[in-house]
């Protein structure tokens, strides 16, 4: 008998515990969240990134050969001033290895310094001397207007001229909130998911790919705009009559700088694979 209230006290304390830890839970099941970018003037933050980029040559469905190009390179963000006219983050390289250029993923070179101007939403108001047109002005994470609950979807949708191909490219992202953690004390950080595709704009006269898919993760931050990590890998297909051009990409980033205990790869260098769909492992590592 003596055991079983024994056991009835363990139940009602359990019972109890749960019932506190869950009172003092800051966040409610189906909770809205707004996720605007706030800003914090004065916060610094340090990123090591890597990306891979493989190219396929592929004819009557043989791979024919195939070249990888990688770079690897720290980056160096400071919130100068949150007034007004938005938020003002500038962007420094401060080490660079591989030959691949960083203006082509919309990143500074190499001890080059970038001013950027965001709204709360986001939006790139200004990128230093470049153009309202260039990819310099998507922004890192495309953020929702209104206040959402996990597993609400947002769309994207933004274009930039690409000198290179001499044309204007398009692209559309489907957006999705997956998770809402506690981070930094009483903040709230979010998981955010995305997939899209990448063409030429409607009317363009030059082949460009019949086929382009992105995806990507990141772990957000929304008082200073910080991914806590990021992934996106693109892939994209040429194609013309037996011939075939593939090239895949894929891009991870690290806040090395981060102490909210979330990131499991602080301490880890980047690294992805853009041959293989990683989307699963970057969304929750923590199951790997």
């Amino acid at each position: 008998m003596s055991k079983i209230k024994n056991m009835k006290k363990k139940s009602v304390l359990l019972i109890l515990l749960v019932l506190a830890s869950c009172s003092h839970n800051p966040f409610k099941k189906n909770e809205s969240i707004s996720i605007k970018l706030k800003g914090l003037e004065g916060y610094e933050e340090k990123y090591t990134v890597f990306s891979q980029t493989l190219v396929e040559n592929i004819k009557d469905d043989q791979l024919m050969n195939q070249k990888i190009e990688v770079v690897d390179f720290d980056l160096f963000n400071k919130t100068t001033k949150v007034n007004d006219s938005g938020i003002h983050i500038s962007s420094t390289t401060t080490r660079k290895e591989g030959s691949m250029q960083l203006h082509d993923m919309a990143y500074p070179e190499l001890n080059e310094r970038i001013d950027f101007v965001y709204n709360q939403e986001g939006e790139v108001l200004k990128a230093g001397s470049f153009l309202k047109n260039s990819l310099f002005f998507l922004p890192p994470i495309p953020l929702p207007k209104k206040a959402i609950r996990v597993g609400d979807h947002w769309d994207y949708e933004g274009r930039w001229t690409a000198p290179s191909l001499q044309g204007t490219m398009k692209i559309k992202l489907q957006m999705e909130l997956k998770k809402i953690l506690p981070c930094f004390s009483n903040e709230k950080c979010v998981g955010v998911q995305w997939t899209g595709i990448v063409n030429p704009d409607q009317g363009q006269k030059f082949n460009l790919p019949v086929e382009s898919v992105i995806q990507g993760y990141a772990l957000y931050r929304p008082l200073t705009g910080s991914q806590l990590w990021s992934y996106t890998r693109n892939i994209e297909s040429f194609s013309l009559q037996n011939l075939k051009l593939r090239v895949s990409s894929c891009v991870q980033s690290i806040l090395k700088s981060d102490t909210s205990g979330l990131n499991s790869f602080v301490k880890k260098d980047p690294y992805c694979d853009p041959s293989k769909n990683e989307l699963a492992y970057f969304e929750a590592p923590e199951k790997y």
